[in-house]
């Protein structure tokens, strides 16, 4: 995907960002930009997610900013 939009198209102001908390998937910090997480709770689940937020924090070191996508 890189290749194609970044190479082919010469699309250069792209945001990459990865949206799970699975550490063994994280591809690292040099092809990341953002780190996110989806969250589908349910309905009236309006529970804080700081162990997500910290989950991610570990993941990404503490060196990008983290979204709830």
């Amino acid at each position: 995907m890189y290749d194609r939009l970044a190479v082919y198209h010469n699309i250069n102001n792209l945001i990459w960002t990865w949206s799970t908390p699975e550490a063994d998937w994280y591809p690292g910090n040099l092809r990341v930009d953002m780190m996110g997480y989806d969250s589908y709770p349910g309905s009236y689940n309006y529970d804080c997610r700081a162990d997500i937020y910290q989950s991610l924090k570990r993941i990404v070191g503490n060196n990008k900013m983290i979204h709830l996508s």
